[in-house]
């Protein structure tokens, strides 16, 4: 597999979640764990856990957490991708029982490799990547499908319906810790943030559920155990979660997954043999086809902005080839 095109710019994000050391209060892409090439972690293994991130009485109880944990768990893998830098890691989740995987777009990006671990005991299965959108940060995968033996496809919600308020509960691999909950509640909707091509995402789904590095590419679902949301990106100071996480919406993504497995979106440019297509959110109709500039949806999420008195936090470009920010300027990252 040929690496894809890797060099691009980010409004202020940072690159690959490695450099967690912000200035100040930024968004860091939400879960990209950078592995020693040794294959070992820093870590040992540790069991799956619920922490339980907000007291509202919005969130589910301890039993309901436990029953949608056993329901869903299985159908939410472990993404690794080897790159010229090194060795990645994060989440994703079956759509299907063929062996088809959603996850981030920046989870594989420059990817030469990908293996994909189906549940906490399986063993690590090539991947083929069927096609990804830097634009959206969605990307669909392959494994083989003897490899998803008895694991259940995640059933995909419907965003436009979230109030805020609801449960929320996000399950995937932080800091390659794969099997882990976290439950909060939807924080609030319609926000804007920034796609790793630079492009912007509108309708993300903002959480107090813990999302950190690691996290991205992995679900986040309704209290039914349907997927909402993809987590992707935090608002952090240090790098880790504070309580401000940002999902895909799903209706979001089932258009982007259209598209990628029709061919219209998202796939290898043929004419320079890497990379790949980049197409406008706002410009993806209900089959996953482009539409033409003037049949787009248009804006109308809510953009976190310099000054933006909704947030209070400011957004500034920083240097995306070192993955320095500028000083006392919350920026956007990918974690």
């Amino acid at each position: 597999m040929k690496p894809r095109s890797g060099t691009r710019t980010f409004g202020a994000v940072l690159l690959g979640a490695l450099l967690t050391l912000a200035v100040g209060a930024g968004v860091v892409l939400a879960g990209v764990v950078h592995l020693p090439t040794s294959g070992k972690t820093s870590t040992t293994a540790a069991p799956a856990t619920v922490v339980p991130t907000s007291s509202s009485k919005a969130t589910m109880g301890t039993d309901s957490l436990e029953r949608l944990y056993r329901s869903v768990s299985d159908g939410v893998v472990y993404v690794q991708s080897t790159t010229a830098d090194g060795v990645a890691s994060g989440s994703g989740f079956l759509l299907d029982s063929q062996g088809h995987i959603v996850t981030n777009e920046h989870v594989i990006d420059g990817a030469q490799n990908v293996q994909v671990r189906v549940g906490e005991q399986g063993s690590p299965v090539d991947a083929q990547i069927v096609g990804a959108d830097p634009n959206t940060d969605v990307a669909v995968l392959k494994i083989d499908q003897s490899a998803v033996g008895n694991a259940h496809p995640l059933a995909l919600g419907n965003s436009d319906d979230l109030q805020i308020g609801e449960s929320a509960v996000a399950i995937g691999s932080p800091f390659g810790l794969q099997g882990t909950l976290t439950s909060g509640i939807v924080s609030a909707l319609h926000r804007q943030i920034q796609s790793p091509s630079g492009a912007a995402i509108d309708g993300a789904i903002q959480t107090d559920a813990a999302i950190n590095p690691g996290n991205s590419g992995g679900p986040l679902l309704n209290r039914s155990g349907q997927v909402i949301g993809i987590n992707a990106q935090i608002a952090t100071e240090s790098g880790t979660s504070s309580g401000v996480g940002f999902a895909l919406p799903i209706n979001t993504v089932k258009k982007v997954v259209s598209g990628i497995e029709n061919g219209s979106i998202g796939q290898p440019d043929q004419s320079q043999g890497q990379g790949q297509q980049q197409v406008d959110p706002n410009q993806v109709g209900p089959d996953g086809q482009q539409l033409a500039p003037d049949q787009g949806q248009g804006g109308g999420g809510e953009q976190v902005v310099p000054g933006d008195p909704g947030t209070g936090q400011q957004v500034v470009p920083g240097d995306p080839g070192s993955g320095d920010q500028q000083q006392g300027a919350p920026s956007l990252g990918i974690g």
